[in-house]
C-alpha cells in the first residue's frame, strides 16, 4: 500500500471521515483508474450508509477490473441494502464463478433469491454457504427464513437457534425465532422477542410486530407508538407506514391514514395493500366525493399488482357505485361475492343496482336473508329503504333507519341515512319531517361554497363572449347535426327530456358526458396563454376547432353507429355553450326550464356529488340559480346556435303537444314511442332514474308551496326570479 493510501486509512480509523473522503476523492481525481482508492472510497462511504456512493465507486472499480472479487462482493451487498435484489443477484453470480468457495457470497445470493420469491434457489445457495462455512450466523438466520417460507417450521427454528448460538447478539435471529414459535402457539416465543428488544431496543421489525399485535387486539391507539418507533429506526419501512395507516383508520383519523399510505407507496411502489388502503382512506374522508377518481385508480392498481386481494374488488365496486357507474359496480360486486359470499356491504350494493334497474324482486331476494338479523349493517338497511315504496313498507324502513346509531357509522353513511329518511317521509306526505330530514342531510354534508369565486367565473365568461367577440373567433368547419345538448339546472327536467328523445328509434341517449368539459380543459392547456380560458380562444384556429369537433363526433358515432342524433344531457354544459357554438354550429341545444323554487328545492332534496357543493344551502342555491339564469339570457343574446326552451310544467300539462313541438324544433320526425318513454329500459344514471320509469305525473309541479314556510332564505335570494 502506498503512503497516501495509508494516511487516508489512518484518518478514517481516527474518526476523521470527512477529511479521509476529501483526500480519497483527490487521489481518485488524479488516478481515476486506481482500483484500491476506488474501493477505499466505497468503504469510507459505507461508514455513513451512503449506498448510492458505494455502488458508484464499486461500478467504477469493476469497469477497470471486471474480475475484482472485492468490488463485486461490496457492490452486491450495497444492492441488498437498498433492496435491489435483482442487481444483487446479477453481481453475485460472476463473483461465485470467480471464487467458488466464497461462503458469504453464497449466503447473500440465498438471501437475494429469498426476497425475490425464488425459494428453491435461495435454499440451494444458502445450503452451499453452510457447507463452506457453518459458522456464518446471518446465513443460519437466512436458512431459518427460507425453511419458514417452505412451511418447514421445525427446521426453521433449528436454524434460528443455531444463529443465536453463533452470535448471541444477533437480534434478528431472536426476533425471527420468537415470532415463529408464537405462530406455532409456543409462548416461549415471547422470551425471544424480549431478548431481541434488549439487544436492539429500536429494532424496527420487532416494534412493527408489537404494533400489529396491539392492532389485532383492537388497541389501535396503543399500536401507533410502536409503528412510529419502527419508522423512526427504518425510515423506508413501507410495511410499518401501511400498518400505521391502518391504526389511524381504526381511530377514524383518515387524513393521517392517507398520509401514511402515501408514504408506504413512496417507499414501495408495488405495494398492492397500500394502494387498496389508500383508496379506502380517500373514500372515508369527509370530502370523499372529491376523491372517487383517485380511489378508483388506487383500487385498479392494487388489482393489477395482486389479483388475489379479494377486498379490493369490493372496494372498487363501492367506489363505482358512489360514482354512479352501477353496471361496473355490479360486475365487481359479483366477482367478490363469488370469492366470499354473503358480505353485507356487497349484498347491499348488488341489491341497490337491481333497484336502479327496476329489478325489485331480485333485489329484495338478496336482502331478505339479512334484514331481520341482529346487528344488521347500516348498508343493508339503506339498501332496504330503497325498496320501501315499491313494496309498501315505508314505516318499517323508517324505523329501521332511525334505529341506526349515528355514532357508530361513518359520516357518509349518516348523510345517506337522512337522505333516505327524507325520501320516505316525502312518500308519506309528512311535510315537516321530510324537510327536517333533508336539512339534516345537507347540514352534515355542507362545505363552504366559494360563491364570490364562482360569481367571478360567470362574469368572466359573459364579459368575454360578446356578440362582437364571437363573430371574430375562428369556428370549426364541422356541420354535423348529430349532437343534441340538453342543458339547465339539475332537476329541471333534463332526464325527462333525454328519456323522451332517447325513446325515438333515431336517437341515442348518451347520458351526462364529460367530453365537452374535457375539450375545454384541452383547449385551455393547448392554446396560449396557458390556463387562461376563455381568453385563450383568441388563438383558436379553424383547423384546431375542426379537429376537436371531428374527434368528438367520431367519439359519439362510436357510441351508437346507427343513431342519427346523440343526446348529451350534462346540465352544466350551460357554462360551455360559447365553445359548443364554435365547434358545433349546426348542433341543437335544449334548455330545460322549471319553476325556480321547485328546481332549487328538488336539488336540496337530492344527494349530489362533489361538483354540486352549492346544493347544500338554500341561500347559496338561490344565488347560484341567478348566476345560471343570467348566463342563459346572455347566451340567447349572443350565440348563433339553435337554443330550444322546454318548460317542464308545459310538458306535464300537455305532454304530447310539447313532445311533438320539441321533436319538430330538433328536426326529428314524430314517433309515438316518445309518449311511452317510461317503457324504455335504458339505464339512467342520474337521481331521476326512478321518475323516468313512470308515466307523466303532476305531483312535482308547484311542490314547493307545501314547504313554503321553510323556504324564506331560498325565495329571498332568488329575488324577482322566484316563482
Amino acid at each position: 500500500m502506498n503512503k497516501r493510501y495509508q494516511e487516508i486509512l489512518q484518518l478514517a480509523q481516527a474518526g476523521q471521515l470527512t477529511e479521509a473522503l476529501k483526500r480519497c476523492e483527490r487521489a481518485i481525481k488524479k488516478k481515476p483508474r486506481e482500483v484500491d482508492f476506488l474501493l477505499l472510497a466505497a468503504s469510507l462511504y459505507a461508514q455513513s450508509n451512503q449506498y448510492e456512493k458505494i455502488i458508484d465507486y464499486c461500478l467504477r472499480a469493476i469497469k477497470v477490473a471486471p474480475k475484482n472479487t472485492s468490488a463485486l462482493y461490496n457492490l452486491a451487498v450495497a444492492f441488498l441494502f437498498i433492496k435491489d435484489y435483482q442487481n444483487a443477484i446479477k453481481y453475485t453470480l460472476p463473483l461465485i464463478k470467480l471464487d467458488k468457495k466464497h461462503a458469504k457470497a453464497y449466503a447473500n445470493l440465498g438471501l437475494a433469491y429469498w426476497h425475490t420469491g425464488e425459494i428453491e434457489k435461495a435454499k440451494e445457495n444458502a445450503l452451499t454457504a453452510l457447507k463452506l462455512d457453518a459458522n456464518i450466523a446471518t446465513n443460519q438466520n437466512n436458512l431459518g427464513l427460507i425453511y419458514k417460507s417452505l412451511n418447514e417450521v421445525d427446521t426453521a427454528i433449528i436454524h434460528f437457534k443455531q444463529a443465536i448460538a453463533l452470535d448471541p447478539q444477533l437480534a434478528e435471529a431472536y426476533y425471527n425465532c420468537g415470532i415463529t414459535l408464537l405462530d406455532t402457539g409456543d409462548t416461549l416465543g415471547e422470551s425471544y422477542l424480549t431478548k431481541a428488544q434488549l439487544i436492539k431496543p429500536d429494532y424496527p421489525e420487532l416494534n412493527n410486530y408489537k404494533g400489529l399485535q396491539l392492532l389485532d387486539n383492537d388497541q389501535s391507539a396503543q399500536s401507533i407508538d410502536y409503528f412510529k418507533k419502527a419508522i423512526s429506526a427504518k425510515q423506508d419501512y413501507a410495511e410499518a407506514y401501511c400498518n400505521l395507516g391502518n391504526a389511524y383508520m381504526n381511530e377514524q383519523d383518515f387524513v393521517s391514514a392517507e398520509a401514511m399510505f402515501r408514504k408506504a407507496i413512496e417507499h414501495n411502489s408495488d405495494y398492492a395493500g397500500a394502494y387498496n388502503n389508500l383508496g379506502n382512506a380517500l373514500l372515508d374522508k369527509d370530502d370523499y366525493k372529491q376523491h372517487y377518481e383517485e380511489a378508483e385508480q388506487c383500487y385498479l392498481k392494487a388489482i393489477e399488482l395482486a389479483p388475489e386481494l379479494d377486498d379490493t374488488y369490493k372496494n372498487l365496486a363501492v367506489c363505482y357505485q358512489g360514482e354512479g357507474l352501477h353496471e361496473k359496480a355490479l360486475h365487481y360486486f359479483k366477482i367478490y361475492n363469488q370469492r366470499i359470499p354473503d358480505d353485507e356491504i356487497v349484498i347491499a350494493g348488488m341489491a341497490s343496482v337491481h333497484e336502479r334497474r327496476a329489478e325489485f324482486d331480485e333485489g329484495m331476494a338478496l336482502l331478505e336473508p339479512f334484514i331481520n338479523n341482529n346487528n344488521v349493517s347500516a348498508e343493508i338497511i339503506l339498501a332496504y329503504a330503497k325498496f320501501a315504496r315499491h313494496f309498501k313498507f315505508e314505516d318499517k324502513a323508517i324505523q329501521a333507519l332511525l334505529d341506526i346509531n349515528d355514532e357508530l357509522i361513518l359520516n357518509k353513511l349518516r348523510i345517506e341515512k337522512y337522505y333516505a329518511l327524507g325520501k320516505l317521509a316525502d312518500f308519506k306526505k309528512d311535510i315537516d319531517a321530510t324537510f327536517g330530514y333533508y336539512k339534516k342531510a345537507n347540514d352534515l354534508e355542507y362545505e363552504e361554497f366559494l360563491f364570490d369565486q364562482e360569481q367571478k367565473k360567470f362574469a368572466n365568461i359573459k364579459a368575454y363572449f360578446t356578440r362582437e367577440k364571437i363573430q371574430s373567433l375562428q369556428q370549426s368547419n364541422n356541420t354535423s347535426k348529430l349532437p343534441i345538448f340538453i342543458v339547465g339546472m339539475p332537476r329541471s327536467g333534463t332526464s325527462l327530456a333525454e328519456q323522451v328523445l332517447a325513446s325515438h328509434p333515431d336517437v341515442y341517449g348518451a347520458g351526462e358526458l364529460e367530453d365537452i368539459y374535457n375539450i375545454v380543459q384541452q383547449i385551455s392547456l393547448s392554446l396560449k396563454p396557458e390556463n387562461s380560458y376563455p381568453q385563450c380562444l383568441d388563438n383558436m384556429t379553424s383547423e384546431y376547432a375542426s379537429q376537436l369537433a371531428d374527434e368528438h363526433i367520431k367519439t359519439l358515432q362510436d357510441m351508437a353507429p346507427d343513431a342519427k342524433y346523440i343526446v348529451d344531457k350534462m346540465p352544466h354544459n350551460f357554462l360551455t355553450l360559447g365553445v359548443i357554438n364554435l365547434l358545433f354550429p349546426e348542433a341543437t341545444v335544449i334548455q330545460c326550464k322549471r319553476s325556480s323554487i321547485d328546481v332549487c328545492l328538488s336539488i336540496y332534496f337530492q344527494h349530489f356529488n362533489q361538483h354540486h357543493s352549492y346544493s347544500n344551502s338554500l341561500e347559496v342555491l338561490g344565488k347560484y340559480y341567478n348566476l345560471y339564469a343570467d348566463l342563459m339570457e346572455h347566451w340567447k343574446n349572443v350565440l348563433d346556435i339553435n337554443i330550444i326552451e322546454l318548460e317542464y310544467e308545459k310538458v306535464i300539462d300537455s305532454p304530447e303537444e310539447e313532445m311533438r313541438n320539441l321533436l319538430d324544433k330538433c328536426g326529428i320526425e314524430w314517433n309515438p314511442a316518445c309518449l311511452k318513454f317510461y317503457e324504455n329500459k335504458r339505464t339512467v344514471k342520474t337521481p331521476s332514474y326512478d321518475q323516468v320509469r313512470r308515466p307523466i305525473y303532476k305531483s312535482s309541479v308547484a311542490k314547493w308551496k307545501k314547504y313554503e314556510h321553510h323556504l324564506e332564505d331560498l325565495i329571498t335570494n332568488l329575488g324577482d326570479r322566484a316563482y
